[in-house]
């Protein structure tokens, strides 16, 4: 009977030895925990590979096993995980496109567009041109507001291609921010006819109403950060008024946030006797600058004083900067408090000098306005404060930007300037704002509001 078990068991532990050698065992119980447990299962699956001599059909199962776990572990923002998989995977699998193509999914859907076209470069170079590597290179390019490089990865893309819509989207708005307006609104319409959308329609209205009005407009050379773009009448004197003044401010606010974004950097003026600025673009009438994407100024700023003109300069780039640091992810409150914090230049006689950023006189109204709300409660919260000033009434705006600089003061004073610094290349690296926010101030946004108020009271004895 001893003899039957040891027999027994001998056939059973030689059954189960025999299929730790058997590929294709292997692969379906691989298969049976690739969900519930992907890393186990890729280790199964790598045993597979490696039990006998692999022939295509166990290469291909397995190659494809990887592409299964590694496009859960990507829906499922699993990043870390992924990445130890691809690992793995492209040691079996070097010259595998289908699971290359991850190391450039993983980096664009974490916002790393810089490491998205690191790898993009990589993966073309072994492998030649991929039309699904040059969208993510261009959309990534287009991300970082470098729109030449991203027309020129856009534009490699031959043949069919799923994402062809998006890749005319992207052209579109490239060559929109390039100030070629003609070949913006053909690419548009391109898109429009692929699948219409909303939002492509208002960029096709809103860059139609510009070329009317900007069609005999000329570029200035760049010099060497700018370019101004203005009508025959007014680009020698925009240039001579606003040169000094751009390459001025550029280099403060590069020097105040660390960054340089791409040149060269478009100005817009418009004409001083036409209402284009106003009417035709349907910009505010109170106005004196507007950013959009484009820095756009109403020719009759010019004839401003120069110290009023430099400050109009400094916030709209400002917001410009803004922009090309945090790719849009920065909310409203923050991004006006920045651009109105910075605006002012230095002043070394009069009654509003100051040598400081932190002694810089507030905008009339401003205290009284915000003293008023914080006595009757009547503040704006955070909520409100995030998004668009757009629908707020004329007393909500005042209020609005009042709010917003007051709180970006005191996290800039309270914080430091290298915590800003921090904050917006925390923005870069695609975290979100109320994350980036938490990390570097330790409070939410709620709690920030309520110590700035508290802080406020006791400065102006409230």
């Amino acid at each position: 009977m001893i003899r039957n078990v040891i027999l027994s068991f001998s056939l059973i532990s030689g059954s189960l030895f025999a299929n730790n050698f058997d590929p294709n065992f292997l692969i379906e119980e691989a298969k049976k925990i690739e969900l519930q447990k992907p890393k186990k299962s890729i280790e199964t699956f790598v045993k597979a590979y490696y039990v006998s001599y692999p022939n295509r059909q166990t290469t291909t199962e397995i190659e494809n096993a990887f592409q299964r776990v590694l496009g859960k572990s990507l829906n499922d923002k699993k990043y870390k995980l992924g990445l130890e998989i691809l690992e793995t995977a492209l040691t079996l699998f070097p010259n595998s496109y289908p699971l290359l193509r991850f190391k450039v999914l993983y980096a664009y859907q974490q916002n790393q567009y810089d490491m998205c076209i690191f790898f993009a470069d990589q993966i073309i170079k072994q492998l030649g041109n991929q039309n699904e590597i040059h969208y993510f290179k261009g959309s990534s390019f287009h991300k970082l507001k470098s729109y030449q490089k991203a027309i020129q990865s856009i534009l490699k893309i031959k043949g069919t291609f799923e994402g062809k819509r998006s890749g005319y989207t992207i052209l579109g708005d490239s060559y929109y921010h390039k100030s070629k307006l003609k070949l913006a609104i053909k690419y548009l319409k391109l898109a429009q006819k692929i699948k219409q959308s909303k939002d492509v329609n208002k960029l096709i209205d809103k860059i139609s109403r510009e070329l009317k009005v900007e069609t005999n407009y000329e570029l200035s050379t760049p010099n060497p950060h700018f370019s101004i773009k203005a009508s025959s009448t007014m680009i020698d004197e925009a240039q001579e008024k606003l040169n000094d003044i751009l390459e001025a401010s550029y280099t403060d606010h590069s020097n105040q946030l660390d960054y340089y974004p791409p040149a060269p950097i478009t100005v817009i003026v418009y004409d001083k006797e036409k209402k284009d600025f106003s009417s035709s673009l349907q910009n505010p009438n109170w106005a004196a600058g507007v950013y959009d994407g484009e820095i756009r100024i109403p020719g009759k700023e010019l004839d401003e004083d120069p110290y009023k003109l430099e400050t109009v300069i400094r916030h709209e780039l400002m917001h410009l900067f803004l922009d090309s640091i945090t790719r849009n992810s920065i909310p409203t409150w923050f991004n006006e408090g920045i651009a109105q914090y910075f605006e002012k230049p230095f002043s070394y006689d009069g009654d509003e000098a100051f040598d400081k950023r932190e002694d810089s006189p507030l905008p009339k109204k401003f205290k009284k306005v915000l003293s008023e709300a914080i006595k009757k409660q009547k503040l704006l919260d955070m909520k409100v404060l995030n998004g668009s000033f757009m629908h707020l009434n004329d007393q909500q705006v005042l209020l609005a930007y009042a709010q917003s600089l007051m709180l970006t003061k005191y996290f800039i004073e309270t914080f430091g300037a290298w915590k800003l610094q921090r904050l917006l290349r925390n923005l870069y690296q695609g975290n979100l704002f109320y994350v980036a926010f938490k990390k570097e101030s330790d409070m939410t946004l709620n709690e920030f509001l309520q110590s700035w108020i508290i802080y406020q009271k006791k400065q102006w004895k409230l």
